[in-house]
């Protein structure tokens, strides 16, 4: 957005519309000093090159933290709910027999709550509760929330979770 915005400016559009999926690492809350004068200094290049930018969010949350940061013009923001799920590709279906498997679907970033589905998945076995609990997803070793290869190998040795890695698409889940 950032980037985009900048040159435009520079070339004279006017006209610019920016899409948030997501306000990332940045807006997290967590480990304290770094994050903050990183924030702080994105949060300034937000407010300088967003503010006549139109915005669109797919979080309620991203819109309602870049309203009170005061970063955009809440006159040129939009929400849309999210990129939707197709329902006729994933709809609901006739159980199977077997152990209940449960997914997460998502790069392996503390902050996407791998380490809560892997306590999830701990408490449940210590109730005796059978299921099947999968972590389907790569690491993103660029982003400072990854979750290390080996705690997840450690997780699988452990026989609490499984790994399965990227996956394109299945019908078989």
């Amino acid at each position: 957005m950032l980037y985009g915005s900048l040159t435009c400016h520079f070339l004279g559009i006017r006209s610019v519309v920016n899409s948030v999926t997501g306000l990332g690492y940045i807006f997290t809350e967590g480990d304290g000093s770094n994050r903050r004068w990183l924030q702080r200094i994105v949060k300034l290049f937000y407010r300088i090159l967003l503010r006549r930018t139109y915005v669109i969010f797919q979080n309620p949350d991203d819109q309602a933290i870049s309203i009170q940061n005061d970063l955009i013009d809440p006159q040129r923001a939009a929400l849309i709910r999210g990129s939707g799920v197709d329902i006729l590709r994933f709809s609901p279906r006739q159980e199977e027999e077997g152990l209940p498997v449960v997914i997460l679907p998502a790069r392996l970033l503390w902050d996407k709550g791998v380490a809560e589905f892997v306590q999830a998945a701990h408490l449940l076995r210590a109730e005796g509760i059978q299921a099947r609990f999968a972590l389907v997803g790569d690491s993103d070793p660029e982003n400072p929330s990854s979750v290390p290869l080996a705690k997840i190998q450690e997780g699988v040795r452990e026989a609490v979770v499984e790994w399965w890695g990227w996956v394109e698409k299945t019908d078989s889940i």
